[in-house]
């Protein structure tokens, strides 16, 4: 029986985008981290920890549900 090959970074579907500069990046990396910091401070003992990744998805999921609910309000 032959090796099982282990998964590679492009074997993953990718989601990106551009950002005007590096401040924006920056201050959005440090609401980012924030985040992440916050969700893990209280974990138990046996918790997995939350990811990047696992944060920015929740993010984007509760933004966009709360942009759906408050049509045509810009800010």
């Amino acid at each position: 029986m032959g090796r099982k090959r282990l998964k590679r970074p492009s074997d993953y579907p990718q989601f990106a985008f551009r950002l005007k500069n590096e401040e924006e990046k920056a201050a959005l990396d440090r609401s980012i981290n924030e985040a992440v910091k916050f969700y893990n401070a209280d974990l138990k003992k046996n918790e997995r920890v939350y990811t990047k990744k696992e944060i920015i998805l929740m993010a984007m999921d509760i933004g966009l549900k709360n942009l759906m609910a408050e049509k045509g309000k810009r800010s």
